[in-house]
């Protein structure tokens, strides 16, 4: 067995050996047997032969690689072989960029996600930078008028300006990718809940190197545009104008005060649009809603000089009346007449607390989905449960459990649960659910956002390739609620995925006693069925296995 590096560091930490389950049946895999490869992920490399005799099926394959032809090639010369072999065994064919494309769809959810952040993050970052510049030019104007008076060059004090970005930019963009990279290796902030294994997350450490001067990049441009409009305000200076300095404030509340009242007409206009971007439904696009929020930040800049201004203003007016701390007169005077420089500070803190209210209610939403579908749909009084197969995913409860249950007279009612987070129809990766419930055959339902983001909703047909009758029209029967899945969850029915797929184990059993036992007694009679041959398993009540979900929605 060629087994990876995480993999194997895990299964041999205390062991010389380790059993698995594999088709129903329990193989024996020894360290002094296996090879460690230096391989990203966490699986198990054995030959074809092995696996298909522990398996019973000889002969039988799920995939045929083919290697060392071009794309144009293999179209030209097996196109009209896999189509044959389409049409009688539903097998398709696909290039490797079809399959890196397909990879990337099911890690939409996250990009869309994260791309979202770090644009609001780098956007802040880029206010800051020109707040920071707009206070170094304000403490500096004077000087940059007396060296204009003795010959300096106003390119001088440009370059003084861009300079100055430039090396901040690089320097904190080395540092960021630095201190980054530390803590990527430390793998301190990697979380672990009930889809992903931090183990194997802590195996994808290998950063292209073009992100890293992609990064750089980022910050350097960003830190010479943020400085921009105090350099070219330290260019165009002029000796005069620090001689008619007051004079010239005066003038420049005016004219301020008549610019930005246009402004925020303008960026009222511009948020308007924004919002009404915002609303067009575009469920499999990014581009009307990154659109809709870039017009209303710009609009709610646009309006922040004006508001501050007037805010001011008028503050000071009414305050004027009564007593006024003279510290708080000064600050606000001071607002007054750097609206500009105040409002890319506010602005700052704008984006801010909005990228924390958002991210706090988009988690409070999960958790109240999440709550309500424990409360509403799973109407059961125990769970039981694999938690050493848990943070993988994979199934780790018997079906010989399953049928020793089905003897004992004390449970009302019992129901096997299935789950396949990465279920494949037509190169794209949804969520499965399986349990008892009344339907036909070929028939199933889907969730709410699968209808909404396929146009696949009742009524309508669903082809699926099934793993014993190749691909089969299902017909959708309804659209239920469901929070396992942002791609979209298809629910079907026990009965029916017996007949169409195989599986050696369950996710998980549920349970309903029969109210005539004693309450105390429930969790003892599971207790002593577990205790013969299933001591691996754990039994959940209802709580706690609310309990386990928002545990993995913290991490």
């Amino acid at each position: 067995y060629f087994i990876t590096n995480a993999l194997f560091d895990q299964i041999f930490k205390f062991n010389s050996s380790v059993k698995i389950n594999l088709c129903e049946k329990e193989v024996n895999i020894f360290k002094e047997d296996s090879i460690k490869i230096q391989r990203d992920g966490k699986f198990i490399l054995t030959d074809i032969q092995i696996l298909q005799g522990l398996c019973d099926s000889k002969d039988q394959i799920q995939k045929i690689l083919i290697q060392n032809i071009s794309n144009e090639q293999f179209t030209t010369i097996m196109q009209d072989n896999m189509t044959n072999l389409g049409k009688d065994f539903g097998w398709e064919w696909e290039s490797i960029e079809d399959i890196r494309e397909r990879s990337g769809k099911a890690l939409g959810s996250l990009k869309i996600n994260l791309t979202i952040v770090s644009l609001v993050s780098v956007l802040i970052s880029f206010f800051m930078v020109a707040n920071t510049f707009s206070g170094i030019y304000l403490s500096r104007r004077k000087e940059f008028g007396i060296l204009s008076c003795i010959g300096n060059d106003r390119l001088q004090n440009l370059f003084l300006f861009l300079s100055q970005s430039l090396l901040l930019g690089f320097l904190g963009s080395l540092l960021g990718i630095v201190i980054g990279y530390a803590l990527l290796q430390l793998n301190i902030f990697n979380g672990n809940n009930t889809l992903t294994d931090s183990e194997q997350i802590s195996t994808y450490t290998k950063i292209p190197i073009q992100i890293y001067f992609f990064s750089i990049s980022i910050g350097i441009f960003g830190s010479l545009f943020s400085a921009l409009t105090s350099s070219l305000k330290s260019y165009f200076i002029k000796p005069i104008d620090l001689v008619r300095e007051k004079e010239l404030e005066e003038t420049n509340i005016k004219f301020y005060s008549y610019s930005f009242f246009h402004f925020a007409i303008f960026g009222i206009v511009l948020t308007l649009i924004g919002i009404g971007i915002g609303f067009i439904p575009s469920p499999k696009s990014l581009i009307p809603g990154l659109t809709g929020v870039g017009f209303v930040l710009l609009g709610f800049i646009l309006i922040f000089p004006y508001f501050l201004v007037s805010t001011v203003r008028f503050s000071l007016r009414v305050f004027d009346r009564y007593f006024f701390f003279p510290t708080f007169k000064i600050a606000w005077e001071e607002i007054q007449k750097e609206p500009i420089q105040n409002t890319l500070t506010a602005a700052t803190i704008l984006l801010s607390s909005s990228l924390v209210i958002t991210l706090t209610t988009l988690t409070e939403s999960y958790k109240y989905s999440l709550i309500k579908w424990v409360n509403e749909e799973s109407q059961f009084d125990y769970s039981i449960i694999n938690p050493n197969k848990l943070s993988s995913g994979l199934p780790g409860v018997p079906n010989q459990l399953l049928l020793e249950l089905t003897k004992r007279n004390e449970l009302e009612k019992i129901e096997p649960f299935i789950i396949q987070s990465k279920f494949l129809i037509d190169k794209n990766y949804f969520t499965l659910n399986v349990y008892p419930f009344e339907s036909n055959d070929k028939e199933i339902y889907v969730s709410s956002n699968f209808c909404y983001l396929e146009k696949k909703c009742k009524g309508d047909t669903l082809q699926i390739l099934t793993e014993k009758f190749g691909k089969m029209d299902f017909s959708i029967k309804g659209e239920k609620e469901h929070f396992f899945s942002e791609r979209g969850t298809i629910m079907m029915s026990y009965h029916v995925f017996q007949k169409y797929f195989s599986h050696s184990d369950l996710n998980s059993i549920r349970l309903k006693f029969n109210p005539m036992i004693p309450k105390e007694n429930w969790s003892i009679i599971l207790n002593s069925i577990l205790k013969k041959d299933f001591k691996e398993l754990k039994i959940l009540d209802e709580n706690a296995l609310k309990d386990l979900y928002l545990e993995g929605m913290n991490s």
